[in-house]
């Protein structure tokens, strides 16, 4: 389910102009590991275990990894700012394709790193 994480992340970025990140990655976290936990429990559990077990175990693992985002978010905020200035980038996921089932995904990235150089060297003329 990272995929979806991704995608909550792009479009909260997106939507938020890149402010709060704080916000996107504790709401990502929220909504993702909400699908996550339900799909994974609920794909694996349902039908063996009870419902009421099968909720409380939905509710658990959800608060679990809410809680361990809301403990490492100190910590993120630094290892992103020095990642951003190391790799020079701070991609925005305007038409991302997050489609987990294409073979290419790799492909649409490297063809606007090729447009924004080209871009780049015409203004350096």
């Amino acid at each position: 389910m990272d995929i979806f994480n991704s995608y909550v992340l792009a479009k909260i970025k997106v939507w938020s102009g890149g402010r709060h990140m704080w916000l996107r990655f504790i709401s990502a976290t929220i909504i993702s590991e909400g699908v996550n936990t339900l799909l994974f429990f609920g794909i694996s559990f349902y039908g063996v275990w009870e419902t009421p077990l099968l909720i409380e175990a939905i509710l658990a693992g959800w608060v679990v990894k809410t809680t361990i985002q809301l403990v490492f978010l100190p910590a993120t905020y630094p290892l992103v700012r020095w990642l951003k200035k190391v790799e020079a980038v701070d991609y925005y996921d305007y038409k991302t394709n997050f489609n987990p089932f294409i073979l290419d995904a790799g492909r649409d990235y490297v063809l606007r790193a090729e447009r924004a150089e080209s871009t780049a060297t015409r203004k350096d003329t």
